[in-house]
């Protein structure tokens, strides 16, 4: 398998743990909404627009262009670069799929040129609005369609569609041990 198709799966599953951290983190289950505005409601608010930064430039990065300028991007966009190289002559299909991916997601991308990448003046001082709104499930929905995109062409290269896709428990704890361990704690005051 070609190792740029590898390291788009190792980011799909990257993402989709991140995603998954998110969603505990963020649940809307009473207790967790509570235990969140009880204990750092303020703390929480800056990790979710971090986390939401971090989702978004995520989804922009993956659609940018193959080539970029001098720049050899690893991106979506690959993929019809690996099925041309590899000899594959119908691509037209996912190159289609790709394009209209990457217009439905455009938002996203000019919000990261705009306001995440660069303070665009229009936008930071609100002469121009976005108009727009990403919401968790069109995140899902982008997770969905990139696996689709890389299962066809794994199809397309004559590959197994099924590769084993394995989420490892990462080597630190993640969100269900943070909101353990605060609702498990008095509060404490910490000196400067």
């Amino acid at each position: 398998m070609d190792i740029r198709i590898k390291k788009l799966l190792d980011l799909w599953v990257h993402f989709k743990y991140t995603m998954q951290e998110f969603d505990f983190l963020f649940s809307d289950k009473p207790e967790i909404v509570e235990l969140r505005a009880s204990t750092a409601p303020d703390f929480f608010y800056n990790v979710n627009e971090l986390y939401w930064n971090h989702i978004l430039i995520t989804i922009a990065k993956l659609l940018d262009p193959y080539e970029q300028g001098k720049n050899t991007n690893l991106s979506l966009f690959s993929l019809p670069a690996i099925l041309t190289e590899h000899g594959v002559e119908n691509i037209t299909d996912l190159s289609n799929q790709l394009n209209d991916l990457k217009e439905k997601y455009r938002p996203i991308i000019n919000y990261r040129r705009k306001h995440l990448a660069h303070y665009d003046e229009n936008y930071s001082t609100g002469r121009s609005e976005f108009n727009t709104c990403t919401g968790y499930n069109d995140v899902i929905i982008f997770l969905d369609e990139m696996l689709e995109l890389i299962n066809s062409t794994l199809g397309l290269l004559g590959l197994p569609k099924d590769y084993p896709l394995v989420m490892y428990r990462p080597h630190h704890y993640g969100a269900r041990t943070l909101l353990e361990l605060l609702s498990s704690q008095q509060p404490r005051k910490l000196d400067d």
